[in-house]
């Protein structure tokens, strides 16, 4: 695994797209929108909104929380899994710490990570997440995991987001925790673990 230092991560993944990904490379706009808006989160939010893991394939892109892909019953989880037992070669994958805006740019650290190696470490590692927490513009509820996520609730209106809960959610903290570690081993990496958080 190697590391990239503090890079603008949107031109550094767009380059990566442009000679890696043949088809659908218009995926990559969504995830230059969810990287900027963790971005503009700046260094205050919790680093479990800033982390990602992301691919390039032949035919497209994908950029998901590490937080859900590490819990196993998530979308994200199936997706990495998914792509994982399939013939993965030409697959690119990276490890995206977002740091903030600099500059007007997305900077943060990129990890390039063996992704056949990481999908068994994921699929072995993984912590189990039975509810989803939805919220809505009226309200929230919860579901379980699993289960078609409703854009609109008729009496709790639009969908505002949704989120994966772990079963035990001092045991993913930690798992994140130690992913931050090794990430960390690979150079000076300014956020450190504190309190059980990252």
């Amino acid at each position: 695994m190697k590391k990239f230092g503090e890079v603008d991560l949107i031109e550094t993944l767009k380059t990566i797209v442009e000679t890696n990904t043949e088809y659908y490379r218009s995926d990559f706009q969504y995830d230059a929108e969810i990287l900027t808006n963790a971005a503009r989160n700046g260094e205050g939010a919790d680093a479990e909104e800033r982390t990602f893991l992301w691919i390039s394939r032949c035919c497209g892109t994908w950029c998901l929380r590490e937080r859900n892909v590490f819990l196993r019953g998530s979308m994200e989880y199936e997706i990495w899994r998914f792509y994982g037992e399939q013939d993965s070669d030409g697959i690119l994958a990276y490890g995206i710490e977002v740091s903030g805006m600099r500059s007007g740019i997305v900077a943060g650290r990129l990890y390039e990570l063996d992704f056949k190696k990481h999908v068994r470490h994921v699929i072995d590692t993984a912590i189990p997440a039975d509810r989803v927490r939805l919220l809505f513009e009226r309200g929230g509820r919860l579901q379980s995991a699993g289960k078609f996520i409703p854009k609109q609730d008729l009496e709790l209106g639009k969908l505002i987001s949704y989120t994966v809960v772990p079963n035990n959610q001092d045991q993913l903290t930690a798992l994140l925790c130690q992913e931050h570690r090794d990430r960390e081993r690979l150079g000076n990496i300014s956020a450190k673990c504190k309190r059980g958080r990252i």
